[in-house]
């Protein structure tokens, strides 16, 4: 039976354009021996010539290059792929993919619609990246391949309504934008009330448009543990989107020029600290940024709200102890989990201050999921959640009942995104938490 990079994984009569590539390589696992001049199997980590370049692909540079010759036959992460194990198709595993590029390159297949809709099924966990001997970068190789595919004109049409939506509206998340796609959510946008005032204070919150239009609860409850805490911050007054979905949608030049002018507006802010409830916001601007050609300045320092949170703990400026009148803050012991967001863990590398903030609060105990730190989950990712909810939803289901597992009532985490997948795949039987409601409901803010 003839190679097939889009069957299903469990065995299927799918052809793609991987099929006809692999074929055109002259290379068939039924055939025995590879022919002279064929690609096979042996060949992965062999040195070969410079793949066919007829124009300035972003999948040609050589970093992608290698990804593409490495993980073409390789099978290593294949069981763990966050949306292939929901689709069971082989072409939305990282091999699947780096196939069907594989065969772009060397002009045995295009770039067309079926290719789009392989490269932009990928949740971006970078799970596949902790169980690589290779340390090859699948992450760095989709978003370099949806360039090429923006650049081609074959963005699916989703993205471009993401793309529209924070151009004109200043988040992925307008109102307008999801009716199209068939969601619900209302947008707001602006700094939280009486906040607009506070220029040239030394702390700026940044919400994250995730927080202000999915989980506005969330910046509430972060203004409460900072005013509690005598923190003199602001925010800005029309914050908009970082930029980062549309990095990781393939429009790169667009991300830069929304980098720029969230860079302009921070600056004008003179904050010393910029604390943001998005941990994809604060990779956006400590390691996205300076790579786009925007630099905040080395001064300025960039936290997600959870270690801001931890260090009032530590420094006394936020009390986990008994009230005032001597009463504690929580009576009953409850059990949480903890979902690491794929950005706050495989991206930042902070898998232990969240976990050090929710073990300082009184009554609570943690319990892990199975799967948990740089192995954990993913909750599907939102770009898969907006453009293919038929995938997404199953994954953010398939999580939370992980975290029902432990017994856990409440599930915390620290991406409002995530929340809000993981809050609507969980419905009543599980309470969703960003650690900064649970810290100002604990403490009773």
């Amino acid at each position: 039976m003839e190679h097939d990079a889009n069957a299903k994984t469990g065995g299927s009569d799918t052809q793609s354009q991987s099929t006809q590539a692999a074929g055109a390589l002259g290379w068939r696992p039924d055939a025995g021996e590879p022919t002279e001049g064929s690609v096979g199997p042996r060949d992965v980590c062999k040195e070969t010539d410079e793949l066919v370049d007829a124009h300035p692909l972003r999948i040609a540079e050589a970093q992608n290059q290698r990804t593409v010759k490495s993980c073409r036959f390789c099978w290593m992460c294949r069981h763990l792929c966050t949306v292939g194990n929901q689709t069971w198709l082989e072409s939305t595993t990282p091999r699947g993919r780096a196939l069907n590029l594989y065969s772009v390159l060397k002009g045995a297949g295009k770039f067309d619609s079926e290719v789009a809709d392989v490269i932009y099924k990928c949740s971006l966990c970078g799970l596949c990246k902790e169980f690589c001997v290779g340390a090859y970068d699948m992450p760095t190789l989709v978003r370099a391949a949806r360039e090429d595919l923006v650049h081609s004109g074959l963005a699916p049409s989703g993205a471009m309504l993401m793309r529209e939506s924070i151009r004109e509206g200043g988040t992925p998340w307008d109102s307008q934008l999801l009716r199209k796609l068939g969601a619900g959510v209302v947008n707001s946008r602006g700094a939280s009330p009486g906040l607009a005032d506070r220029s040239q204070s030394p702390v700026l919150l940044f919400a994250g448009c995730a927080a202000r239009s999915l989980r506005p609860s969330i910046v509430d409850a972060m203004v409460k543990i900072l005013d509690v805490a005598h923190v003199r911050f602001t925010m800005l007054e029309n914050e908009v989107c970082c930029g980062m979905p549309l990095y990781d949608e393939g429009f790169r030049e667009e991300a830069r020029e929304q980098a720029v002018g969230i860079g302009a507006s921070i600056a004008s802010t003179e904050c010393k600290v910029l604390v943001s409830l998005c941990p994809t916001c604060v990779w956006a601007f400590r390691d996205v940024y300076p790579d786009l050609g925007v630099n905040l300045g080395g001064e300025l320092e960039i936290l997600h709200s959870s270690e801001f949170i931890f260090r009032l703990l530590t420094d006394g400026g936020l009390n986990a102890g008994p009230r005032a009148d001597g009463v504690p803050h929580a009576s009953d012991k409850f059990v949480v989990t903890y979902h690491d967001p794929c950005s706050m863990g495989r991206i930042l590398h902070k898998y232990e201050t969240p976990r050090e903030v929710i073990g300082s609060l009184p009554g609570v105990e943690l319990r892990e999921m199975r799967w948990a730190r740089d192995h954990a989950h993913c909750c599907g990712g939102a770009s898969v959640h907006t453009l293919y909810p038929e995938v997404g939803e199953p994954i953010a289901t398939t999580r939370a009942g992980e975290a029902l597992e432990t017994g856990a009532g409440v599930l915390v985490s620290t991406c409002p995104s995530c929340e809000h997948h993981l809050s609507e795949a969980a419905g009543d039987g599980l309470e969703v938490l960003d650690v900064a409601e649970l810290v100002a409901s604990i403490l009773e803010l």
